[in-house]
C-alpha cells in the first residue's frame, strides 16, 4: 500500500471548547460513508462536566470512557475501600471506571477503550465507508502508548482494517507529535492540518473533498 497513492490524513485541531467534537458529530450524523469514534464531554443538567463518553458511528454505540475525580485528590488506582470522590457531578455507579487509567482530572476505563475500538473495527470491516474520524487523540496515546494508540496505528497502516482517508483530532500542543506519528506509520506522508474555526465547516463541499481526497460524501 505504501508504494501507491496514500489515502489522505487530516489533523483537526483547536483549543478546548473550540468545537472539535461538535464538528466530528456533525460530520458523522450528516453524511453517509463516515465511520467515526467521537469523544464528547458529558455534562449534567447544570452544565458541569463530569466525564467523557465514546460514541461510535454509524449507530451511536455509547461507551462511558472517563469520569472526573476530585481535582484536590490526584487520580490514582483506587481500591474498593478508598475510591476517589466525584465532585463535579454524580455518575451512575455502574459507569465508574474502576480499575481505571489516571490522566489529569480523569480516570479512563480500559473496558470502554476496548469496546469502542472493537465497535469501530467491526463497522470498518463491514465496508461501505469512505472516511474515518478519530476524536480525540491525546497524551494517553501519543506520550504513553495507551488508550486508542493501537487503534490509531491500525488505521494509519491499514492493519486488519481498510486503509481509508482519516481525520484525527488533537489539541494544538500535540500536533507536532501526531504529525510525526503519521509520517512514521505512513512512510513519510505529511498530513494536512485544519483548525476548527478556520473555515472548517463539516457541511462544506470543498472541505469534504479535502478530507476524502476523492469527492463529496453523500448526504444521509
Amino acid at each position: 500500500m505504501r508504494r501507491g497513492r496514500q489515502p489522505v490524513v487530516t489533523i483537526l485541531t483547536g483549543t478546548p471548547g473550540a468545537g472539535k467534537s461538535r464538528f466530528c458529530l456533525s460530520l458523522a450524523r450528516s453524511h453517509r460513508g463516515v465511520a467515526a469514534l467521537v469523544s464528547p464531554s458529558c455534562q449534567d443538567d447544570q452544565g458541569r462536566r463530569f466525564g467523557i463518553d465514546a460514541l461510535v458511528f454509524p449507530g451511536e454505540a455509547r461507551f462511558p470512557l472517563a469520569r472526573v475525580v476530585d481535582p484536590a485528590s490526584p487520580p490514582r488506582r483506587a481500591s474498593e475501600r478508598d475510591r476517589p470522590r466525584y465532585t463535579l457531578a454524580a455518575a451512575p455507579r455502574e459507569e465508574l471506571p474502576f480499575p481505571g487509567v489516571p490522566l489529569g482530572p480523569y480516570l479512563f476505563s480500559p473496558a470502554a477503550f476496548d469496546g469502542a475500538t472493537a465497535s469501530l473495527r467491526e463497522l470498518l470491516l463491514r465496508g461501505g465507508n469512505r472516511l474515518v474520524v478519530l476524536d480525540e487523540i491525546g497524551p494517553l496515546e501519543l506520550e504513553r502508548g495507551e488508550g486508542f494508540a493501537a487503534l490509531l496505528g491500525e488505521l494509519l497502516r491499514g492493519e486488519g482494517v481498510p486503509l481509508l482517508p482519516l481525520v484525527v483530532v488533537v489539541r494544538p500542543s500535540l500536533v507536532a507529535a501526531l504529525r510525526e506519528c503519521v509520517r512514521r506509520e505512513r512512510g513519510g506522508l505529511t498530513p494536512a492540518t485544519i483548525g476548527v474555526g478556520e473555515g472548517a465547516d463539516p457541511e462544506s463541499s470543498r472541505l469534504l473533498r479535502t478530507l476524502t481526497g476523492q469527492g463529496d460524501l453523500s448526504d444521509r
